[in-house]
């Protein structure tokens, strides 16, 4: 008669498959695990940086209301200060809440048809960070003077 092989040597190197399977599905987990946690640790920073952004550009738009008004008594002058805005003032802020903030101030001017009311709008711009971190809000105010 033949030789009977045994069971455990018909078993043998069953676990090696099964071990690298468990193996690479895990490693495979643990990848997209990580990737999900870096996401979310970028969209929190991109958050506080466009929060940041609201107020230099919130900060912006009061200061282009106050050189706007700044000392006027007449129409005109407040014109000449408009004007002198219209190109786009930048304001580079080194105080702790917003040091790593900018913000682009311009005014803009209409008059209604008869000449007697100016229009004045102020688009202020806010940004913060830079790169693929970038913080960016743009706020406009509107005045007029008779």
């Amino acid at each position: 008669m033949y030789p009977k092989k045994s069971y455990t040597s018909r078993q043998r190197g069953f676990l090696i498959p099964l071990a690298l399977i468990l193996l690479v599905g895990i490693a495979f987990l643990a990848i997209a695990i990580s990737r999900l946690s870096s996401q979310s640790g970028t969209q929190a920073t991109v958050e506080g940086l466009s929060a940041q952004a609201f107020y230099a550009a919130e900060s912006g738009a009061q200061y282009g209301m106050a050189n706007l008004f700044d000392n006027v008594t007449a129409r005109a002058q407040t014109d000449t200060n408009c004007a002198l805005m219209a190109g786009g003032v930048t304001i580079t802020y080194t105080i702790p809440g917003l040091a790593i903030c900018t913000a682009v101030v311009s005014c803009r001017s209409d008059t209604d048809t008869g000449n007697t009311i100016s229009f004045y709008y102020i688009n202020s711009l806010g940004e913060c960070g830079g790169g693929q971190l970038l913080g960016q809000r743009e706020i406009e105010v509107s005045a007029y003077m008779k």
